[in-house]
């Protein structure tokens, strides 16, 4: 045990031991140590990790403000599949950025239709990116109903044949006249 404000002998043997019991996503902690000085010291704890979500099993009780049933959700990846982190999109006037598996949520408190925009100068990680392939809009479903969206992005200045505003998703393109 290294002990900082005794500067001539900062290191001294101490006897901890500890039993940890967990139980589902419930722990408890117990455990003695004996000081240097020669004194007995316990301790106590627990934990417990509680999602509100769609899951198998039992749901603990929720406290406090109910949580939104509606999400947009969705995910960002490079034209190889790999998925991009840090990438920020805009739902109408809120910004949510991707996590480490380039996924992104939003909760909604009501099933409602948001603009989607990626504002790619706004990336968290170093880089310039093009948007090949993004739906302009996506609504916000019940959580066990969402699907989540597909956006395509391809780094700058690996191929300049991008189109600067890419065609939508969900639109067609038009017929040439004869």
């Amino acid at each position: 045990m290294h002990q900082p404000l005794q500067p001539f002998d900062p290191f001294r043997s101490a006897l901890n031991l500890t039993a940890r019991l967990q139980l589902g996503s419930y722990s408890t902690n117990i455990g003695t140590y004996v000081r240097p000085d020669g004194a007995v010291d316990y301790s106590a704890s627990g934990s417990t990790f509680l999602y509100m979500g769609p899951l198998g099993g039992a749901q603990p009780e929720q406290i406090g403000h109910q949580m939104s049933h509606y999400v947009v959700r969705g995910t960002v990846q490079d034209e190889a599949g790999a998925p991009i982190e840090g990438a920020a999109v805009q739902l109408n006037d809120d910004v949510v950025y991707t996590n480490s598996e380039g996924n992104f949520f939003l909760r909604a408190k009501h099933p409602e239709v948001y603009r989607l925009s990626v504002l790619t100068r706004e990336f968290l990680l170093p880089g310039q990116w093009l948007v090949v392939k993004a739906t302009e809009q996506i609504a916000a479903m019940e959580d066990t109903r969402s699907a989540p969206v597909k956006i395509v992005l391809r780094r700058a200045g690996t191929d300049t044949s991008v189109p600067e505003n890419p065609a939508p998703e969900n639109s067609t393109p038009e017929s040439p006249e004869p």
